[in-house]
């Protein structure tokens, strides 16, 4: 896996500046977190519709690349759509910073299907979802979560936007979050088939069963 595709997935970033071409430490696959430091990330706006933008919060290139190599050998890491193939609605192509070609048909398919077997569709978002996930919670796999704190001046609260890193460790939570869902919809008897894109899922039920 690339670094710039680390540092900058889906953001227009990647198409100027190369993380692949910069020098780094001989040792900076065996950083000790004592040798960094906390960073500030800085501001970068891109455009998310015709008229409207989103700011991503770029991390230091040298802390998030000793995080990267902390962090990469952690379960499913380089391929995320493995944590929850039942209900993860589209798959992440690292190299584009887009979606695997064909799956956007292939799921709406299975929701016109879906519509014909359930009568009621619900969706859901989770309100500024990445901005909710505390790093001391993550389930890092007895990794230090202190690589991911110091690329935002150390804090806890939030995970910052735009790169391969956090978009892990969220995509590894809503798995969690997923897994919850479907056992508590079992236990209580609802017909129910969600899935989800990021921060947004789709419930297909049976109306009846959703008084329960």
């Amino acid at each position: 896996m690339e670094l710039n595709n680390i540092y900058n997935f889906k953001n227009p970033v990647k198409h100027f500046l190369n993380i692949d071409n910069m020098i780094f430490p001989a040792d900076i696959a065996t950083f000790k977190i004592d040798k960094l430091d906390w960073t500030e990330p800085f501001n970068f706006r891109i455009r998310k519709d015709n008229d409207k933008y989103r700011t991503l919060k770029m991390p230091n290139v040298l802390n998030l690349v000793a995080a990267y190599y902390h962090f990469k050998d952690l379960p499913e890491f380089e391929d995320i759509q493995c944590m929850d193939w039942g209900h993860k609605r589209l798959s992440a192509n690292i190299d584009t910073g887009d979606f695997t070609s064909g799956e956007y048909d292939v799921q709406l398919e299975d929701d016109f299907n879906n519509l014909c077997i359930y009568d009621n569709l619900i969706r859901l978002d989770i309100k500024e979802y990445y901005g909710r996930i505390y790093t001391h919670k993550i389930d890092s796999c007895n990794h230090d979560e202190r690589y991911l704190s110091n690329l935002n001046c150390g804090a806890t609260n939030g995970l910052l936007m735009g790169n391969y890193l956090s978009l892990y460790f969220a995509e590894k939570n809503l798995a969690d979050i997923s897994e919850t869902l479907e056992k508590q919809f079992l236990q209580m008897g609802v017909d129910c088939n969600f899935s989800y894109f990021s921060d947004d899922f789709y419930f297909f039920v049976i109306k009846k069963t959703m008084r329960k």
